[in-house]
């Protein structure tokens, strides 16, 4: 197959950090490495950002878009439909259901390109809320094919009308990770006390990981209230809460009120995830999902066992007491109790952890999640 030129459009990317720029990096990556010209196009949300530069093999291409003023978004929609009318590709893959698809499949229609759309987790409840949100969704039920990362937002797709047909299930895919072992932990948390005091740990600190946007959505709150439990039997216990967003200092407030300085730390946002993995006991899932997070994935195929709210994307990875443990919606007794249970018998996390390990062996692989987007741009270019 002749190699494809592609546009992966999105509005956040490198060095804005979180889930779905994890995912579509990876994806890019995968997309170069079985012979494939992808470019990530996204805005430029800031004026000291470099117009064009390459992460790894993936070039990246940022477009208009000041973050200073309520033009913005026009600002970047207006960049967008001009560079895409200008340019010689044989597809465009959008990140979401939102400005950016609306303007692309304008452009899309005029030049005769083949395109798709990637679902998020929270596009669909975003046409019900934003302004001009039910144009948008209009425009995008258009669309020849829209990507569902799972099959419950396949389902989700369908009960808001998307056509059955043009919807193509393609599962999120996670990273070959290596056996964990004392000495990789121990390296890897030096590595990154070394760069942020607040990883520093003692030796026998048990890390438990939660990773997202800091938000009331993620529920992190219900972590730092399980904490105080869990650290009145286990002092040395350290929870890491990774990432940032609008509840922050929401979040820093509620560590203090429970007494939970230096036992809770939210560290910042990190560009990759592997070294944070590596150093952790558990990770923690407190909110439900209908994608599962790269995080989860990538700490089931690192050995880590996982401790995340009962919901239908959860039940297909976190099985209670055999691929991870789960728990109800809130119940923060019963989410310390989890934890307590991997920290006070390590035995059971190793065994829990080797059963999600071996169940991600058996997923596809990045290769195979690319190959899937080639076979559906495929198929979108020979409709023409």
């Amino acid at each position: 197959m002749a190699a494809l030129r592609l546009a992966i459009v999105t509005p956040r990317f490198w060095p804005l950090v979180g889930d779905r720029p994890t995912h579509l990096l990876r994806l890019a990556e995968s997309l170069t490495a079985i012979g494939h010209q992808p470019v990530v196009v996204t805005p430029q949300w800031k004026r000291t950002w470099p117009r064009e530069m390459t992460i790894g093999p993936v070039p990246l291409i940022r477009l208009r878009g000041s973050g200073r003023s309520g033009w913005s978004t026009l600002r970047w929609m207006y960049s967008l439909g001009t560079w895409l009318r200008d340019q010689t590709l044989d597809g465009v893959i959008v990140d979401g259901l939102r400005h950016e698809a609306y303007t692309a499949l304008a452009a899309a229609r005029r030049r005769q390109s083949a395109i798709a759309l990637i679902a998020g987790d929270d596009d669909l409840a975003w046409h019900k809320s934003a302004t001009l949100g039910s144009r948008i969704a209009a425009r995008c039920h258009e669309a020849p094919a829209v990507i569902a990362p799972s099959v419950l937002m396949f389902a989700a797709l369908s009960a808001a009308g998307f056509a059955a047909d043009r919807i193509h299930v393609v599962p999120r895919t996670c990273l070959s990770m290596p056996l964990p072992n004392p000495a990789m932990r121990d390296a890897a948390r030096a590595a990154l006390a070394a760069v942020n005091a607040d990883l520093v740990l003692t030796a026998k600190a048990t890390v438990a990981l939660a990773v997202g946007r800091l938000d009331a959505e993620h529920r992190f709150s219900d972590l730092i209230r399980a904490w105080r439990i869990v650290t009145a039997r286990q002092p040395e216990a350290r929870l890491w809460i990774v990432g940032d967003g609008p509840e922050r200092e929401q979040l820093y407030r509620q560590i203090g009120d429970l007494d939970q300085r230096f036992r809770v730390v939210i560290p910042g946002t990190f560009d990759w995830l592997e070294e944070l993995i590596q150093a952790s006991d558990m990770l923690l899932v407190p909110s439900p999902h209908s994608v599962p997070p790269m995080a989860l994935l990538d700490a089931q195929a690192a050995g880590l066992p996982v401790v995340a709210v009962q919901s239908p994307m959860a039940a297909g990875l976190v099985k209670n007491g055999e691929t991870g443990f789960a728990y109800p919606l809130g119940d923060v007794k019963a989410l310390a109790a989890a934890v307590l249970e991997l920290i006070e018998r390590p035995a059971i996390g190793i065994q829990v952890g080797a059963a999600a390990r071996a169940l991600a062996a058996m997923q596809p692989t990045p290769a195979d999640e690319a190959r899937a987007y080639i076979e559906i741009m495929s198929r979108l270019a020979d409709r023409r």
